[in-house]
């Protein structure tokens, strides 16, 4: 099977896969903000494991899925990007290493507030880390850490493997 037909076709089911997440995710946040007046983000893709109980959230099919549409993205345009320009790929480069900076530094900061405050709920005896959140900076929009550090953790990834492959594979000029 060609290569480019495999690309394509993992682009299309990591693109569906991300696509169906985000707005299953979005319609459960709404109807939770209907019912309870807060939105935690990524909450309803961390509260039930899919399609068993002891499989996998959806927020990690989700971060699978970022990462596997990137990387076959990129793969199946290899030609159209080595043919980019200079200044085009130096621009490219830039905005990934603006990623990997946001990013990283985001799985750092979620990490430890997560390692904090399940410390924190350690001293009561209870600790159940899918439920953390940060309210941080808007109280009625907190972030659940478990969907934070996936996501981040996703970005960042897939910004250092952009960062490489666009440094990796120059111009054929």
């Amino acid at each position: 099977m060609d290569t480019s037909l495999i690309n394509k076709i993992l682009i299309l089911i990591s693109g569906l896969t991300i696509l169906i997440i985000t707005l299953y995710g979005l319609i459960l946040s709404v109807l939770g903000y209907t019912a309870e007046g807060v939105i935690t983000i990524g909450e309803a893709l961390v509260s039930i494991e899919w399609p068993l109980d002891f499989f996998a959230k959806p927020v990690t099919y989700l971060s699978f899925g970022i990462i596997c549409f990137i990387y076959n993205l990129l793969h199946y345009y290899k030609n159209q990007i080595t043919k980019l320009s200079i200044f085009s790929r130096n621009i490219i480069l830039f905005i990934c290493f603006i990623f990997i900076f946001g990013a990283g530094y985001e799985v750092l900061y979620n990490f430890t507030v997560w390692g904090a405050l399940m410390s924190a709920e350690a001293i009561s005896g209870y600790i159940n880390p899918d439920f953390l959140n940060i309210a941080y900076p808007n109280p009625n929009t907190p972030w659940n850490l478990v969907f934070a550090t996936k996501i981040f953790l996703a970005i960042f990834t897939s910004s250092i493997y952009s960062f490489y492959f666009f440094t990796t594979n120059q111009s054929q000029k």
